[in-house]
């Protein structure tokens, strides 16, 4: 069925119910999402949690983050229809907090919208429904200064690795590694610090949603950031943190492509955007004590956070960010992901090591071109991937060129070099404009800002 046909077929998506019980596993979630007759059980497991840990929190308070949880799962099932209305059986909600989720469909399924050529702007394209709620408890978070234990998310990356060693470096046996699924890649970079504690989290989607998939059901990119983010923050607050330090970067503010006119963000649920957004609802809807939720990394690049990174040798081998190799915990060669991580490393150390890394030459790859091109800003989007800006990009290539004498490029540099950087101007001050570069928008408690400047000025 055509985009029309589904969401006249299935008029209204509903999440139904929450539950939670605990288990010897942990403490198990399970949302019920209804789709006319498709019913979906979607399950969580927030490991080693006990009674004990829930005695901490009244019922009350557990169950508005787990109802704010399967609010942010909703979006996997209401997907495969688009419908028209999402009914929110489950819980109430306020006026500003059914705006607050819109907003979230809205931005963060746009790349969703793209691939699938829906046009999401048309007069009352999705409309929430749920039981009011009569009340907005303000709350207030944390200070800064009752920092006393961090929780970290992992995703086996380089970006996590570089705040996970800044701030176990800063403040030993304060910080603690947080994965959801954990990915073979984030394992190994938690067994290469020295921190030892973790959180983990199971999650399992309804088999019926890839049945419906294969079927020819609606699919597409969906915010899992702010899953991540409301998950963190019920296993952050259960396991007594304070503060939970993501490592979304400056780069993520920038967008893909115009549709329907308005900008289309892979990484929207990674913006500062977003970052402020869910500052300001945990401070509105969540309970008091709730941990403070900021991304460590958010004032510098890709390139620079690749600059820090180089001097953590230890991480070189075991780092993944290519989705294609997930299961294999290996580097494709041959996506957007693989090729700018390349590209960011390739001028800090050096284009041999690199390519021991990822097991071939990505630079003397000439079918990468049509990549290069997309990642450049030179091509018809930005990759529909966690990537950095084109011109960080731009800046990369141009630091790898001084790696090799200009006669000896490799063929994918070469041609890179010669269609797209030497026709552009000033492109050493560029580079040392993003190399020295400061983003003041953020969120970094005071007496954590200054591990990330020094790092930077090392």
């Amino acid at each position: 069925m055509t985009v029309q046909e589904l969401r006249k077929t299935y008029p209204t998506f509903e999440f139904v119910s929450y539950q939670h019980h605990t288990t010897s596993a942990g403490l198990e979630l399970r949302f019920i999402y209804t789709l006319s007759e498709h019913q979906f059980e979607h399950t969580i497991i927030l490991n080693d949690i006990s009674e004990k840990h829930l005695s901490q929190l009244s019922t009350a308070d557990l169950e508005t983050y787990v109802f704010t949880i399967g609010l942010a799962e909703m979006l996997n099932y209401w997907k495969l229809t688009a419908s028209p209305t999402i009914k929110i059986s489950a819980g109430a909600l306020s006026q500003s907090q059914t705006q607050w989720w819109h907003k979230l469909l809205i931005k963060g399924m746009g790349e969703y919208f793209f691939v699938n050529d829906i046009h999401f702007n048309e007069p009352d394209f999705v409309t929430l429904e749920a039981k009011p709620r009569d009340q907005n408890p303000i709350t207030t978070q944390l200070s800064e200064e009752k920092i006393h234990k961090i929780l970290i998310p992992l995703g086996g990356g380089k970006d996590s690795a570089v705040t996970l060693e800044l701030l176990s470096q800063a403040l030993p046996n304060q910080v603690a590694g947080f994965m959801i699924n954990p990915l073979p890649s984030a394992v190994e970079t938690l067994a290469t610090s020295t921190i030892t504690d973790t959180v983990t989290v199971q999650r399992k989607l309804d088999p019926k949603l890839l049945e419906l998939n294969q079927q020819g059901y609606l699919n597409g990119h969906v915010p899992v950031s702010s899953v991540i983010a409301f998950v963190s923050i019920l296993a952050a607050r259960l396991q007594g943190y304070s503060h939970i330090a993501i490592s979304n970067e400056r780069s993520s503010n920038e967008g893909n492509v115009m549709f329907c006119n308005q900008e289309i963000n892979h990484q929207y649920s990674k913006t500062f955007e977003f970052e402020t957004d869910l500052a300001d609802y945990s401070q509105k809807y969540l309970p008091v004590g709730t941990p403070d939720y900021f991304s460590f990394l958010r004032p510098l690049y890709e390139l620079q956070i690749a600059q820090i990174f180089s001097k953590f040798e230890q991480y070189h081998p075991v780092f993944r960010s290519c989705n294609r190799g997930q299961k294999t915990n290996s580097w494709c060669g041959e996506c957007s992901k693989c090729l700018f991580a390349y590209i960011m490393m390739v001028p800090f150390l050096g284009p041999e090591k690199v390519a021991t890394f990822f097991g071939k030459d990505l630079l003397a790859d000439l079918s990468l071109y049509p990549v290069a091109q997309e990642l450049l800003g030179v091509g018809d989007k930005k990759p529909l991937e966690c990537v950095g800006t084109h011109e960080e990009t731009v800046c990369a290539f141009y630091l790898a060129t001084k790696q090799f004498p200009q006669a000896n490029y490799p063929a994918l540099l070469k041609k890179v070099a010669d269609e797209i950087l030497f026709s552009q101007e000033n492109l050493e001050e560029r580079t040392q404009t993003v190399l020295k570069s400061w983003n003041a928008a953020h969120l970094i408690p005071t007496s954590l800002e200054t591990i990330v400047r020094k790092a930077l000025d090392a």
